[in-house]
């Protein structure tokens, strides 16, 4: 096992996932949301949130792509479970107040934060179906092997991608985007509107099916 393939294992990990977090998303989205707001502390216990979940999926998927990909209606039963959840995240962004200035309820704030960011991760419909389908073609072509210990490499640099494109976000609009005075209130209608959207186009995307 040489060097070389090492890092081009690693190298395309991170590349494909940070390349795949660009386009704008629940999760990046609640990243910039939280950025606004300057609550580095619930950014970070997000990102922990939402890199557990993804680490699981990322490395089942991929370990197991061909397996997965033989499975009848898997995408189809991922979105039968998204479409509530998406909903009831989106509604309940409609029903946030604005941070207090209260310490006790930062604190709660910051442990819901993590929470949030595990549902977020579990409940990411577009996760395992991209996973499989880039794992498979890499294996095919052969720019990934399929030793284990090669694949985990691959993994962990999907997961250093997420963290590096997540951490891009937080720093850009904590540092210009912030500079804009969005409002709380603006900003969480917007994260609503777009979760019923994800959920609108699950059920779209099934009846058309």
């Amino acid at each position: 096992m040489n060097p070389i393939t090492i890092l081009t294992h690693l190298s395309l990990g991170f590349i494909t996932s940070f390349l795949g977090t660009l386009p704008p998303g629940a999760i990046n989205l609640e990243i910039l949301r939280l950025s606004i707001q300057k609550k580095k502390q619930e950014v970070i216990r997000f990102m922990i949130g939402i890199i557990i979940p993804e680490l699981i999926y990322t490395y089942v998927a991929v370990l197991f792509s061909g397996y997965l990909a033989s499975i009848p209606n898997l995408e189809k039963y991922i979105q039968y479970i998204s479409i509530p959840v998406l909903s009831i995240i989106g509604i309940s962004y409609f029903f946030i107040k604005a941070p207090l200035a209260d310490s006790s309820a930062q604190t709660v704030n910051s442990k819901n934060s993590f929470v949030k960011g595990l549902s977020y991760g579990f409940f990411n419909p577009l996760q395992v179906p991209f996973w499989i389908t880039y794992s498979t073609y890499f294996l095919s072509v052969g720019w990934i092997n399929d030793n284990s210990i090669l694949l985990s490499i691959f993994v962990l640099g999907a997961i250093l991608g997420t963290i590096g494109m997540l951490v891009l976000i937080a720093l850009f609009s904590s540092k210009y985007i912030a500079q804009m005075n969005l409002k709380v209130k603006l900003v969480n209608n917007f994260m609503g509107i777009v979760f019923l959207l994800l959920a609108a186009f699950q059920v779209i995307n099934l009846l058309t099916q």
